[in-house]
């Protein structure tokens, strides 16, 4: 009888079991099973449209690792290129050879890759390899910086003379030749007409090229000297109805006077460098004067190192080479990045140099603190149209009068891509990041642009040249409290603060706010020196001009008068 009652009790049991089944949890799939009997997978339907697509990739040709049918194709896909070509070669073999970069570092192919990849004319993709960066897949992504795509390598309007063309190896003999005609960079050295680039090479020799602004690309490109020379004195120039010399386009082009340009000429003038005009002759010349061919510019790389001065620096006034050492002087001491010992030998060049330094022309500080002037707009005259630079800055100029110093700083940064180095284009920046209050890149380029052009040590800005008279004094209380709270801390005070505080107060007028600023950064700096261990050190000389052209003060080497 118990045996009866325990089948009965395990039929119940098994019953119970497969009715709970069908309450079973899950993904509300599970009777998505193929009719399989070895089946084990769900069953999802594909992608119609991928699936018709790939079929299309099929017949007219374009799928990739040999799918392609080898036969005429019937009709074109709506995405196919259309344009008629001399052959195809080319594209079919990289279409079968597409996935190729999956074989990378395995048994040499990767050299195989890259030597077929130059056989044919084509750079590497570095998306699918990169011998220099190890093993990567069709499937990886690379970095941002590596990324070549079509437009950069078949778009050559911008492309740099200099840089060599690796598209163009063929064989060793070919890779030779490529390198001798793609001349090494040696530097770049900045002139009042342009840039002048130094490049050596094998075939070329020694070249010292002079680089543009062109307005049409936004680039600099080298000087065209048959377009801008002057036309023969045969010729006469073109007039309009009154009589007047007509504008010609070359006249249009020429680029916008800044203020820069006239602080430059009243330090001409200031200093006696105006060309005396010859006076008339009282008969004309029965022969017209040779051509004397124009000389290089004063100082270029490549001349004799000698002691030897070429002709044309004996033309050069005496303050602008005062002027040239001054910035040469600044800029090394700005490169030591901090305090360095200064010799022991009080007779040594070096030291003899560096007084010689401190006592600059007294005459030279004199004009850069008379020229220096007002200035109440960036640009001298209305800017020409087309001129994208004086665009650039009159906008900029704008936008500094409105309180957006944002949108200014990217106005001012599009017009020194255009001009690198432009002295306006960085006195816009430097305005635009004080008002937007990016303190620490606006002392750093601050203190670049008096290394570089420490004649512009004198200038005072007004106007929407510079951020109203309330954002100013914000400012220069931010910066003080900032340097309270370093003091307070015993730590040391930030050189950033100091300085936008002693130049604030220049441009406002605040003599002790000057005096705050320049003190405080002689006091860190000889903070540093004794954190250093340094018993002598050397003065910064950007802060004794500053002294001397802000607050008007003598060095302390010369005697009170």
């Amino acid at each position: 009888m118990s045996k009866q009652v325990h089948i009965a009790f395990l039929v119940l049991a098994a019953g119970s079991s497969a009715a709970s089944a069908q309450n079973a949890l899950g993904d509300g799939r599970s009777l998505e099973r193929t009719t399989q009997s070895t089946g084990i997978l769900e069953s999802r339907r594909l992608d119609f449209a991928n699936e018709v697509r790939m079929r299309n990739a099929i017949v007219t040709g374009s799928a990739t690792d040999g799918r392609s049918l080898q036969i005429a194709s019937p009709y074109a896909d709506v995405d196919e290129f259309r344009a008629a070509l001399g052959s195809d070669s080319l594209f079919r073999f990289r279409r079968d050879t597409y996935s190729s970069g999956t074989g990378v570092g395995f048994r040499g192919t990767e050299s195989l890759q890259y030597q077929y990849a130059f056989t044919t004319g084509n750079a590497r993709d570095s998306g699918i390899f990169n011998r220099l960066a190890g093993i990567t897949t069709n499937l990886s992504t690379p970095p941002a910086e590596r990324v070549v795509y079509s437009s950069t390598v078949f778009d050559r309007g911008g492309a740099d003379s200099v840089a060599p063309d690796a598209g163009t190896l063929r064989s060793t003999a070919s890779f030779s030749a490529t390198r001798g005609l793609s001349p090494a960079l040696i530097g770049y050295r900045q002139t009042r007409e342009g840039f002048e680039r130094m490049t050596a090479s094998t075939l070329l020799g020694v070249r010292n090229d002079l680089l543009i602004p062109d307005l049409a690309t936004q680039r600099y490109v080298e000087k065209n000297t048959p377009a801008l020379a002057v036309p023969p004195a045969s010729t006469a120039a073109p007039t309009d109805a009154s009589g007047e010399p007509a504008s010609t386009p070359l006249d249009s082009a020429a680029p916008a006077r800044t203020a820069y340009d006239d602080l430059l000429e009243r330090l001409k003038t200031r200093e006696g460098d105006k060309p005396e005009k010859p006076e008339p002759p009282t008969t004309p010349p029965t022969t017209p004067p040779p051509a004397i061919p124009e000389p290089p510019p004063p100082e270029a790389p490549g001349f004799p190192t000698d002691g030897t001065k070429p002709p044309a620096a004996a033309d050069r006034p005496a303050w602008e080479i005062n002027l040239d050492a001054m910035r040469e002087h600044l800029i090394k001491s700005g490169l030591s990045g901090g305090p360095r010992p200064m010799d022991l030998d009080p007779d040594s060049d070096e030291n003899k140099k560096r007084m010689a330094f401190a006592g600059v022309d007294d005459e030279l500080l004199e004009s850069i603190r008379q020229t220096g002037g007002r200035v109440q707009s960036y640009l001298a005259a209305n800017p020409n149209p087309g001129d994208l630079y004086a665009e650039h800055v009159s906008q900029g100029e704008k936008l500094i009068g409105t309180r957006k110093f944002f949108d200014a700083e990217e106005q001012f940064a599009r017009a020194l891509a255009m001009r690198p180095g432009d002295v306006t284009a960085m006195q816009g920046r430097l305005h635009a990041q004080i008002g937007a209050g990016l303190y620490l890149s606006a002392a750093m380029n601050l203190r670049t642009l008096f290394e570089q052009h420490p004649e512009v040590l004198g200038v005072v800005f007004s106007g929407s040249t510079m951020p109203e008279p309330e954002r100013l004094t914000g400012i220069k209380n931010d910066l003080t409290a900032a340097l309270d709270r370093s003091a307070a801390k015993k730590a040391l005070a930030s050189p950033e603060s100091a300085l936008l505080l002693a130049y604030l107060g220049f441009q406002t007028n605040d003599r002790p706010a000057i005096e705050r600023g320049l003190g405080t950064l002689e006091r860190e700096r000889a903070a540093q020196a004794a954190q250093l261990e340094i018993a002598n050190p050397e003065p910064d000389p950007l802060l004794a001009l500053l002294r001397r052209i802000w607050l008007a003060e003598k060095p302390q080497e010369e005697p009170a008068k």
